[in-house]
């Protein structure tokens, strides 16, 4: 037996008998000064090599290979290589797998024509043709979310994420549907924090047009903390208000009607970022949207870590332990970190808390050892005064950061956003003697205010048994009335949503058993039936009846409890659906950032805008490919030999 590897005799012609490569020869038709034929299938093969011809025939025409084989009486290595099962390639299916491999994958556009991939498919896929197939992909996926889309009431959530120096806005849908949230990329594309605001409010209801969103369908925005952002967010408000008015629905509207929820908070003039405006008129915008609206969640704990931080002006500590850990990352101490197996002390910006709170961290994790390090130089070190301040900030800080790496991780409702806060409010009142944990302390005290200011978080919490319940202290009468009256507009919207689908279907109805079309009594008693589970004032009542209802546990999910009701109380089923669908943690802007580094790697910084936005559309919603059946070969493509 030849001790030559198989994947090398494979593509040898020594490996075949002369009257197999002839034999092979023949299957092919050589055009004069062309690319050869198979005569068999009728493809051409752009790269006339004899390689290419055999791996034709193993992948595409086994039999006749196999017969090719036993007639020229090749070796037995040979025919067992032939028998293997051949990779063979549905045309849709392979260009689905590209649009994977690119997108989901990360692979640059170049692996796919190099000659690893090319030797085994037997040709090349070309650049353009992978990109025309990920065009495909955007629009059936868009048509998917419009479908999903059609006739909900939403909420919108913008986030901006940046690598590389290229910045991309993200704008997500998401509801509640059975229980479960549904999350959707409508849009991405290359902005940033200077984009002024009338283009980023032109951008978002252009792309909620394009996903066939109506103002009316529109509940709460979320937006991230650039400045501009909030600005594009009220101006959205503006227009779809407006178009509203223009129209006479019967439905009146204040400046709340459509919710802000803004990542912001008062800002201070060493906040701002290059580039963005700091006119007057800009900063009364930003705090009329603010009064307006709520703090995001997540956003709120890190507002309270550097308020915190600022209030007991730690800048002087913080700088000298940065000396020192500057110091222990020089070449000399940075071996001997290597060689007692520990990592490397972390130099962290102090911008923001948890970069600090990491660098502190594991300082106390390799105090033994960087204190053995310090008697034995004289360079700057860390004194005891360091080392208590150290310990008392990661003390005071460790709720805080498991609380925001939650954040990061799940999607939850405001109500588990509440239990949090207040859990972590309870932890850091444990420390008695944490002078660090009191200033944190008063600042979550003092943003809890700000929260509570929300008359969409008020909803939130008033439609969570573990919150609002009969005796709860945790809403007051005042919170209590502010919910309902936002529960009640809110049905309000409902209702005009639902009068809308009715108009629709009355004028797309379909035939019936009888001649006669009954398409006007239809959507009378469709109207009828609707409005008639739908009265303002028995909405109201149940709602009232919501804070008087049992307590349940704290360790309940909310979402599961309104399941359980879904039968027995379907009004107030459907506003809780709504209601506990306002986006509160940074679980989008963490999946934009994940898919923005995979999209935008080392070695694709030079893409355009347009492929950078449909690349990351795809990556973010890449569970559409379970869902859709997309024809990739409905206009020109090259996924064949």
């Amino acid at each position: 037996m030849s001790s030559t590897p198989a994947s090398e005799r494979l593509h040898s012609r020594d490996s075949l008998s002369k009257e197999a490569l002839a034999a092979i020869k023949k299957v092919f038709k050589r055009e004069q000064g062309g690319p050869s034929k198979c005569r068999i299938c009728g493809n051409q093969l752009k790269v006339d090599k004899f390689s290419n011809l055999k791996r034709h025939m193993q992948n595409l025409h086994q039999r006749e290979y196999a017969e090719i084989l036993v007639a020229s009486g090749s070796n037995i290595e040979e025919m067992k290589i032939a028998s293997f099962a051949p990779v063979t390639f549905d045309q849709n299916f392979l260009a689905e797998c590209c649009v994977k491999m690119v997108t989901v994958g990360g692979l640059p556009f170049g692996v796919l024509e190099r000659p690893g991939i090319a030797d085994l498919l037997g040709f090349r896929i070309q650049r353009q043709t992978v990109l025309h197939s990920i065009s495909l992909t955007v629009e059936a996926f868009r048509e998917k979310i419009i479908d999903e889309l059609k006739g909900q009431i939403i909420c919108v959530k913008l986030d901006t994420v940046t690598r590389a120096g290229q910045s991309v806005v993200t704008v997500f849908s998401q509801l509640l549907r059975a229980g479960k949230f549904e999350m959707r990329t409508l849009a991405a594309y290359d902005l940033d924090f200077a984009t002024p605001a009338e283009e980023m409010k032109a951008k978002v209801i252009e792309t909620l047009g394009d996903f066939g969103v109506d103002a009316s369908q529109i509940y709460a925005i979320t937006t991230d903390n650039g400045i501009n952002y909030p600005i594009a967010t009220q101006l959205v408000y503006n227009a779809k208000r407006d178009a509203l008015l223009s129209v006479d629905n019967g439905i009146s509207f204040d400046d709340e009607d459509v919710g802000f929820s803004g990542e912001t908070d008062q800002l201070e003039a060493g906040d701002y970022l290059e580039g963005n405006t700091k006119e007057e008129d800009a900063l009364s915008v930003i705090t009329h949207a603010i009064d307006e609206g709520v703090i995001c969640a997540a956003n709120a704990f890190h507002c309270c870590a550097h308020d915190a931080i600022r209030s007991l002006k730690l800048k002087k500590q913080l700088d000298e332990i940065r000396i020192v850990v500057n110091y222990l990352r020089t070449e000399e101490l940075r071996k001997l970190f290597v060689r007692n197996h520990l990592s490397i002390p972390k130099l962290e910006p102090e911008i923001r808390w948890n970069s600090v709170f990491s660098m502190l961290s594991q300082l106390i994790d390799q105090k033994l050892f960087i204190n053995e390090l310090m008697d034995e130089n004289d360079e700057p070190m860390l004194t005891a005064e360091h080392w208590t301040f150290i310990e008392k900030f990661v003390e005071a800080f460790d709720p805080f950061h498991s609380v925001t790496h939650t954040l990061q991780e799940e999607i939850m409702t405001m109500g588990d956003f509440y239990l949090l806060w207040l859990e972590c409010l309870l932890r850091i009142e444990e420390l008695a003697n944490n002078y660090i944990a009191k200033a944190l302390i008063a600042a979550l005290n003092s943003k809890q205010e700000h929260l509570f200011e929300s008359r969409f978080f008020l909803a939130a919490l008033y439609f969570d048994p573990r919150i609002n319940y009969g005796g709860s202290e945790l809403l007051s009468e005042e919170h209590k009335c502010i919910a309902i009256d936002q529960i009640l507009k809110l049905w309000e919207k409902i209702r005009h949503t639902e009068s809308i689908e009715v108009s629709a279907h009355a004028e797309n109805g379909s035939s019936n058993s009888c001649s006669t079309n009954f398409r006007l009594v239809e959507a009378m008693l469709r109207k009828k039936h609707s409005l008639k589970d739908l009265g303002r004032s028995a909405v109201e009542k149940k709602l009232k009846e919501l804070a008087l209802q049992p307590r349940i546990s704290a360790e309940s999910n909310v979402l599961v409890h309104w399941e359980q009701r879904r039968n027995s109380e379907p009004e107030l089923y459907k506003l809780a659906q709504i209601v506990l669908s306002v986006p509160c943690t940074q679980n989008t802007a963490e999946r934009a950032f994940s898919a923005l580094g995979f999209v935008l790697s080392n070695r694709r910084l030079k893409l355009s805008k347009m492929t950078l936005s449909d690349m990351v559309f795809v990556k973010l919603n890449h569970d559409l490919f379970q869902q859709v059946e997309i024809d990739y070969m409905k206009s020109r493509s090259n996924y064949t030999p």
